[in-house]
């Protein structure tokens, strides 16, 4: 009887576990599936000299490129303009302004060409 017991626990487990490690991916959302050819970009130079362009991937998604390195921000609740934000880095921008805030330092920004 314990024997016959533990096979069928361990027939159920092994199902179980088969069917979790099939379970097909979530479907991407639209702002993940990005023509990068389509994608607008921005540059913005920033009152301590700092450079800086912003692609927007969708439009809840941006890709910060700033000094080679790429981040990629999520877009943010604001009361006015666009802020996004993630990995400690927050863009918000409106119209040719644009705040820069990484961790704790918090850099004034304009469109640039």
């Amino acid at each position: 009887m314990l024997r016959s017991l533990l096979i069928v626990s361990a027939m159920v487990v092994s199902v179980l576990m088969f069917a979790c490690s099939s379970a097909s991916e979530p479907a991407a959302l639209p702002q993940d599936r990005i023509d990068p050819n389509t994608a607008s970009s921005l540059r913005f130079m920033c009152e301590d000299g700092v450079l800086f362009e912003v692609r927007f991937l969708g439009p809840e998604t941006l890709l910060l490129t700033l000094a080679k390195h790429e981040y990629i921000l999520m877009r943010e609740p604001t009361a006015s303009g666009a802020a996004y934000s993630a990995q400690g880095i927050t863009f918000w921008n409106k119209g040719p302004q644009a705040l820069l805030l990484i961790d704790d330092m918090k850099v004034q920004c304009q469109k640039s060409g």
